[in-house]
């Protein structure tokens, strides 16, 4: 190949490389926070608080789908509603908070956060459906009431988990005090003497979320107040999914310089049959955004290949490129 061939290949590849980075920040359109990332049946979920209101007083929870997390789809109607009677929770009258999910059997179950007028604070409740997207029907009463043996600030941002080394399912919840335990087998409640309080974090304010990659457990929770542009996500590892737990320092910070401030309320997941792992996590809308204006994004989360720790996520306006869930069902070594 000759000089001018070569050079003509070196531009080719730059323009390549350059169309290849697109800002996939914020990764849907619209005022969202709190997102839960999941994968089912090799397709990308996100659920979320729906934002913009004073007083985080959203009172509906969509479901937003991408086979490639770059192509965001969102649900045409709320797959739930939390408005007492005009809603179908029939407890809550608002304040749809940090929903997570997970499915057993078939089922998927929806937990999620919302004002109790009958307790004048937030509970924890749930809902069943056939398919990642509904259609959902609440239970008629919440499941957590935050009158428990062991109890929290506010009983807020679920998050479910199931073991991969027992195969149990937990659900982990709390504010200023995190909290856990197993779900029952019928996973709309809680099973009887596992209550237990989180122990090793450091500055635990909210927005717990776990999950599993050799050789860790990978727990992530927030800081501060969400309206506060410090708010940031620290993380700590652990053996098992009940401790004791490593803190590890922050894992998220803010981003003065892109714009980009109190970055929280994230989740994690694994693309099924690689190592490749994506965090989702909201900060202020860009530009003008605060604490109830706050939009989600994507970017990607890699881990130390010697230590098995997760590497601090660079917030960024890029966001990521397209990734497709390959075919096929396999697990690698890090699972």
């Amino acid at each position: 190949m000759g000089v001018s061939s070569r050079l003509s290949a070196v531009l080719l590849w730059a323009s390549v490389a350059l169309t290849t980075t697109a800002n996939n920040n914020p990764a849907i359109p619209g005022l969202y926070a709190d997102p839960n990332i999941v994968v089912f049946n090799s397709t990308y979920y996100i659920y979320s608080t729906t934002d913009g209101f004073p007083g985080w007083g959203g009172k509906t929870f969509y479901v937003w789908s991408s086979q490639d997390l770059v192509d965001w789809q969102r649900t045409p109607e709320p797959v739930l509603t939390l408005n007492g009677s005009s809603g179908n929770v029939p407890w809550s009258d608002g304040n749809a908070w940090a929903p997570t999910i997970h499915h057993r059997d078939g089922i998927y179950y929806l937990y999620f956060s919302g004002d109790n007028p009958t307790y004048d604070r937030k509970t924890i409740g749930v809902a069943t459906g056939p398919s990642p997207t509904g259609p959902f029907t609440a239970q008629p009463t919440a499941m957590i009431l935050n009158n428990e043996a062991l109890n929290a600030s506010q009983a807020i941002d679920p998050a479910a988990f199931v073991d991969p080394a027992t195969g149990k399912y937990y659900l982990f919840w709390g504010n200023g005090n995190p909290l856990y335990a197993e779900l029952s087998d019928d996973m709309i409640s809680l099973k009887s003497n596992t209550l237990s309080a989180v122990t090793g974090l450091t500055n635990f304010t909210e927005a717990s979320f776990l999950v599993y990659r050799k050789p860790y457990y990978h727990y992530t929770f927030s800081h501060g107040d969400t309206g506060n542009a410090d708010y940031y996500v620290g993380y700590a590892t652990s053996s098992s999914v009940h401790g004791p737990w490593n803190y590890q320092g922050h894992v998220l910070d803010k981003r003065p310089s892109e714009g980009i401030l109190a970055t929280g309320s994230s989740s994690t997941v694994n693309v099924p049959g690689t190592d490749d792992w994506y965090m989702a996590y909201h900060h202020f809308k860009i530009p003008g955004g605060d604490g109830t204006d706050r939009e989600i994004c994507i970017d990607r989360a890699t881990f130390d290949w010697h230590t098995g720790v997760m590497r601090p996520v660079t917030p960024t306006l890029q966001g990521v490129n397209a990734e497709r869930v390959p075919s096929g069902r396999y697990h690698g070594w890090w699972a």
